[in-house]
């Protein structure tokens, strides 16, 4: 295997996913150690392994369905992330890379089991996660290629897994995680927005299904604004209806980022010329500040 073959499988793994996935992750287990509960250590590593190795699989699996390229063949984008799968990288290599994943996840499952802090409501959350991952990546639904592609991955990572996080630590769900985690809900899906503008004439070109291109790309700053908005609005109103303010206030601190961005998108939508990769730094910033300071309120409370 070549160079470009191994920084062609680091992209088809996204990497920023990975460290999402794994920063909510602490976020429900800093809401379980909050509330008092004894986080074991062996449980944590575990949960979080059976949600990168699922989440790498399903990244695997949907590369190699909907953009696996043959030895010879040109190059194809692999959208959403606009990166290209090298000719040289065959074909079966992200399916057996997939199916290793999956196996890994099947291993991590049974691990779970045996020590039982896999409860009943445990399963029914670790399933819903594996549905959703698997039916965005694979046929036939294929949801990542149709305008739930932005936000099944958000409900999943910003919703279910800090939940799942949370669970394993022998805890009944709370409404502190729901608190928490649907205003960032909103903010994720407003970042995966953003990172879609930049392939938004491709898109068109190629007639894709995407939200962004029925809503428009005016309409669709829009919509970003009013998420990043009704973040910090959603998370005021939990701390009036019981999320502590020693919690919620530090996430504020986010908020002259999230004003940065709302006004970067009014004056691209004004005319401005965009510089794409300041517009996804500044959401993966604001969404990602926004989740730290949370999970380190929880954890240091």
């Amino acid at each position: 295997m070549n160079l470009n073959s191994i920084r062609n499988l680091l992209r088809i793994s996204q990497p920023l996913l990975l460290l999402d996935a794994a920063l909510v992750y602490t976020l429900g287990a800093g809401i379980a150690h909050y509330l008092g509960a004894y986080i074991n250590a062996g449980i944590y590593a575990l949960g979080l392994a059976w949600v990168l190795s699922l989440q790498l699989s399903a990244h695997y699996l949907y590369a190699y369905f909907a953009h696996g390229v043959s030895a010879g063949a040109h190059k194809q984008d692999l959208h959403p992330d606009g990166d290209e799968i090298d000719a040289r990288l065959s074909k079966e290599l992200p399916l057996w890379v997939g199916i290793t994943a999956l196996a890994l996840t099947s291993s991590f499952t049974l691990l779970l089991i045996r020590s039982g802090a896999a409860a009943g409501g445990t399963y029914i959350v670790m399933s819903l996660i594996a549905l959703g991952a698997f039916a965005s990546a694979l046929p036939p639904l294929r949801l990542a290629d149709t305008v739930y592609r932005g936000l099944i991955p958000s409900i999943l990572l910003a919703n279910f897994v800090p939940a799942l996080a949370f669970m394993l630590q022998g805890e009944e769900l709370h409404r502190l995680v729901s608190m928490s985690t649907f205003p960032l809900t909103l903010l994720h899906y407003a970042m995966l927005l953003v990172f879609e503008f930049q392939y938004y004439a491709q898109d068109l070109k190629y007639e894709r299904p995407m939200l962004l291109i029925r809503l428009g790309w005016q309409r669709g700053m829009s919509l970003i604004n009013l998420l990043v908005l009704s973040t910090f609005l959603l998370l005021g109103i939990a701390m009036l209806i019981g999320l502590p303010n020693d919690i919620a206030l530090p996430t504020f601190l986010a908020l002259p980022l999230g004003l940065f961005l709302i006004w970067y998108l009014t004056r691209i939508a004004a005319g401005a010329k965009p510089h794409w990769g300041a517009l996804k730094i500044t959401a993966i910033l604001v969404y990602g500040l926004t989740v730290y300071l949370l999970s380190f309120s929880f954890w240091t409370h």
